[in-house]
């Protein structure tokens, strides 16, 4: 006997759109696909926070700007939008948009045992199309752990940074973050959920 099929819900961008401004969860949106936001577990929130404080004093005195969670990323006009863990944004054009930014120097995604899949899959093939981008920083927290991918001309170079004597550093943006700050106050037990 064969189950149907689980139907999925197609949606505009334009009907993304309204949803996403007019309900208190955010989406993502994934080529005519929503999906709603889980909520975060203690250390990735901490981790979070943690990220976004650090970048925040560095990047007025660059004068760019640090969002943390709320603020959505196009990543293809129309069709892929996502909201990243943290954002680092150096782009004039990106200082007089409300909601959606499209120039990101950095972007920093948390995983989770919801999220990784995605994070270092889909998500990680669409962020490293965005000509400002420089850097994407994947943060775990599970292990004093960071995944990252630096473009080098138009290439990415990958490293991984770990333990917290170490510091990730970001020579085009002129910024170092030490993992200790990153992971400050966070216990590396394992949590439930993402």
């Amino acid at each position: 006997m064969a189950y149907p099929q689980e139907q999925k819900t197609h949606y505009t961008f334009e009907a993304y759109t309204h949803l996403d401004e007019e309900s208190e969860v955010r989406s993502e949106y994934y080529y005519g696909e929503v999906f709603a936001m889980a909520g975060a577990t203690r250390n990735h929130n901490l981790i979070t926070l943690n990220t976004g404080t650090l970048l925040r004093p560095q990047a007025r005195q660059n004068g760019c700007q640090t969002f943390v969670s709320d603020m959505k990323l196009e990543l293809v006009k129309g069709s892929f939008y996502v909201y990243p863990d943290v954002l680092y944004t150096c782009h004039e054009a990106d200082k007089k948009e409300r909601t959606t930014l499209k120039h990101p120097a950095l972007v920093v995604e948390v995983l989770s045992d919801k999220t990784e899949a995605c994070d270092l899959g889909t998500k990680l093939d669409g962020y490293l199309k965005l000509h400002s981008l420089l850097y994407y920083l994947i943060v775990s927290q599970r292990a004093y752990f960071v995944r990252l991918y630096e473009r080098v001309g138009e290439q990415w170079q990958y490293r991984t940074v770990e333990g917290l004597e170490a510091a990730v550093v970001l020579p085009q943006l002129g910024l170092t973050l030490p993992m200790q700050t990153i992971y400050e106050d966070v216990s590396l037990e394992p949590l439930a959920g993402g």
